[in-house]
């Protein structure tokens, strides 16, 4: 009565004795199918997160632009303000120049002096700017008195 089945056998001395596939074999472990899908899915998972960062960081310099468009037009607004009303500056039609960031021209900011239906003089400063095919517009409008 010294023998003992094969239930109570200590795994450790008994190390080959049921391995394998097939009858009375265990399925252990994982297989080649399971590694290539894992690899598969990590892969995708991480060019997801590269894309994302990409276009994060573009959006970012897209809307830094345009705060920089924005400031432009206010202080073009504001440099408007502060000039008489003879200046050439705030004479009726479209006035331009380049808008530039960081030393490079990235578009072009104009303003259109028009009369308005109140006897005042609307002036709308916009700045255009395009990134690719992409083309962006800030635009701002003030009224200003007309005589």
């Amino acid at each position: 009565m010294s023998q003992r089945s094969d239930r109570h056998r200590d795994p450790w001395t008994t190390a080959g004795v049921r391995r394998g596939f097939g009858p009375g074999g265990s399925e252990t472990g994982i297989s080649l199918i399971e590694v290539v899908v894992a690899t598969v899915i990590a892969t995708l998972a991480v060019l997801g997160l590269a894309y994302s960062f990409g276009t994060g960081r573009a959006l970012i310099d897209r809307f830094a632009i345009a705060r920089a468009a924005l400031g432009v037009a206010q202080g073009r607004l504001e440099t408007l303000a502060g000039t008489s009303l003879s200046d050439t500056a705030l004479a009726f039609g479209t006035h331009g120049t380049a808008f530039v960031l960081d030393d490079q021209v990235l578009g072009q900011e104009r303003w259109i002096v028009s009369l308005d239906s109140n006897q005042m003089r609307r002036v709308t400063a916009e700045v255009i700017w395009g990134q690719g095919s992409r083309i962006d517009t800030m635009r701002v409008t003030r009224l200003f008195s007309a005589f």
